[in-house]
């Protein structure tokens, strides 16, 4: 007979809303709602400073490390010296892609796309990074880092107004 294997994926995501809610109950805190917002927001922010800064941050109960990532754009082109936009691993600026697009409908049959050239950054990319080689927690490769589009937008006008550390991995 044949068995049927059904994995069921669970999700867990908690949120501040969670966080708070067990200090409530469990620890039987008595700390205000906005206050305990407040002090988080604080450690949240002086976290994405000092990253941002060039540290790395060391996640408590031996989670890795947090860090901002350094690498360079390595451009693929294929037998007719176009880029390959299959294996480039360059971010596309999709903005100006449309608008060449509109003007030009040659551009926009080949479906040929325009690439941000990080000419500030020398070609490079700077992005967060969860190190979790060393990591001691079973299936931690399905745990996922994800990081806010506002402390994106931070690490982007750090960058842009010349604060680029030299230090970054």
């Amino acid at each position: 007979m044949n068995q049927i294997r059904i994995i069921i994926q669970r999700i867990v995501n908690y949120t501040c809303q969670d966080i708070y809610d067990y200090f409530i109950i469990k620890r039987k805190s008595k700390i205000k709602k906005k206050l305990y917002q407040t002090i988080l927001d604080e450690y949240n922010n002086e976290i994405t400073r000092q990253l941002i800064l060039g540290n790395q941050y060391v996640l408590p109960y031996g989670f890795g490390r947090i860090y901002i990532k350094k690498s360079n754009v390595k451009i693929k082109l294929d037998e007719n010296f176009n880029i390959d936009i299959r294996r480039n691993n360059g971010l596309c600026d999709y903005g100006t892609t449309n608008k060449v697009w509109k003007e030009n409908e040659e551009f926009k049959n080949s479906k040929r796309v325009i690439y941000y050239e990080n000419l500030h950054t020398d070609g490079d990319i700077m992005k967060f990074f969860w190190d979790k080689r060393k990591v001691n927690i079973k299936n931690v490769q399905h745990i996922k880092f994800g990081i806010s589009q506002s402390v994106r937008e931070q690490l982007a006008i750090s960058i842009k107004r010349g604060d680029r550390n030299q230090y970054y991995i």
